[in-house]
């Protein structure tokens, strides 16, 4: 038994240390690019004459998708936008949306769609401004394809990021965590920190009735 006891303390001190190791790799800062940029803000009745400069935001968790008005995925991603918006608006996560020009082969089949058009058909809260000249989403953030989406440190790099709909869609639990994580929140799923605060519990418990057993 006392063998038997051993290899399950030493197992999990293993997991965790696994744990702590994806841990680590998740919540590594990625380091891409300068990212600041002055751009014009844009609502339902169009340009408003303001302009939105990054890092005015320096010292928030900024919350940064590019899309285009006339892209069918990024408008599939609004409600998940709209709810991670709900989720941790509130807490000091600021959103931001940059509209790409209508440009391309695939584009011209929806030149119809306006930045006017796409705010009368979805309800969104973010504050989105419009990129005329594509430079930023093409250089600056290095984005091939819309939707893409960054967070961005308090510190102002960019912790992580996540491409198309699907890419957003099948992460939104983990884009979750990861913006709590930055605002300094509880996770809101269950997670591998709480694992770690549990297990060695159980190891303690099992070594406690170990030790009460009577001997044979």
């Amino acid at each position: 038994m006392g063998r038997k006891l051993a290899t399950l303390i030493l197992a999990i001190f293993a997991f965790q240390v696994t744990l702590s190791f994806v841990h680590a790799q998740t919540t590594e800062t990625l380091q891409i690019g300068k990212g600041n940029f002055t751009l014009p803000i844009v609502n339902r009745n169009g340009l408003t004459g303001k302009y939105l400069t990054l890092s005015d935001y320096r010292g928030e968790v900024i919350v940064l998708e590019f899309m285009s008005p006339w892209c069918p995925p990024c408008q599939k991603t609004v409600p998940i936008m709209e709810t991670l918006y709900n989720q941790f608006a509130p807490q000091g996560a600021v959103f931001i949306a940059v509209a790409e020009p209508l440009g391309g082969d695939e584009a011209s089949h929806y030149r119809n769609v306006t930045m006017e058009q796409f705010f009368s058909n979805h309800t969104t809260s973010l504050t989105y401004v419009i990129d005329h000249s594509g430079w930023l989403t093409g250089n600056m953030y290095g984005v091939d394809s819309v939707p893409t989406l960054f967070i961005i440190s308090k510190a102002g790099s960019i912790v992580t990021s996540y491409t198309g709909y699907d890419g957003i869609a099948n992460a939104q639990t983990k884009i979750a965590e990861t913006i709590s994580a930055q605002l300094g929140m509880p996770v809101p799923e269950f997670s591998n920190l709480a694992v770690m605060a549990i297990l060695p519990l159980l190891a303690l418990h099992l070594l406690q009735m170990r030790l009460r057993k009577p001997p044979r």
